[in-house]
């Protein structure tokens, strides 16, 4: 599987999700391209177990279409010298 093999050569694996609980005029188009979000509690979660974040992985609430659109995504990306993704 590729996240194991980004882990297994030092590449960072992050993670980002739209926040649940919001109402549909918050949301905006994003609900017709996204739907709900992730739903808000530990026992909602929607990210399936084969694919939940380790410990040392990167997660990042996103708010916008984009993941970069206000988060620090690309602060981070540029720390760790990344200059491509693997989506």
């Amino acid at each position: 599987m590729i996240r194991e093999k980004c882990k297994a050569l030092g590449i960072p694996v992050v993670y980002t999700a739209q926040p649940g609980g919001k109402k549909l005029e918050q949301r905006g188009l994003l609900q017709d391209f996204l739907g709900d979000g992730i739903p808000v509690g530990p026992d909602k979660k929607k990210i399936v177990d084969e694919l939940t974040p380790d410990e040392d992985d990167i997660y990042l609430t996103k708010w916008r279409y984009s993941a970069f659109e206000k988060t620090n995504l690309l602060e981070i990306l540029n720390e760790q010298g990344r200059d491509q993704l693997i989506i």
